[in-house]
């Protein structure tokens, strides 16, 4: 999911820099990801934050179609961290396994 993550944080960061061919290319690979993710983190996780994510790329389209860097940057770098925080507390540890 790291890459995911770094996907969506590069998106922000290239929306920023105004070239927007990039964030739409990043976003698109992002996209594709996650509906790979998507059946995982939905069998395994609670409906709510996979609803987020869908939330949040609604959003990323809407800020995209207008070019709103800011929001659409603040929008990747949310999802970005959410994603993470999923990942984290499905993660497997030592315990888990006792």
């Amino acid at each position: 999911h790291e890459e995911f993550s770094i996907g969506l944080e590069e998106a922000g960061q290239f929306a920023m820099a105004g070239n927007w061919t990039a964030a739409e290319k990043q976003l698109a690979k992002s996209k594709e990801k996650w509906q790979t993710y998507k059946r995982f983190w939905a069998s395994f996780t609670d409906h709510e934050p996979v609803e987020q994510v869908q939330n949040l790329f609604s959003q990323l389209e809407l800020f995209q179609a207008r070019r709103l860097d800011v929001e659409f940057a603040s929008a990747c770098y949310a999802l970005a961290e959410l994603s993470e925080a999923i990942d984290e507390s499905h993660a497997l540890n030592w315990w888990s396994v006792l």
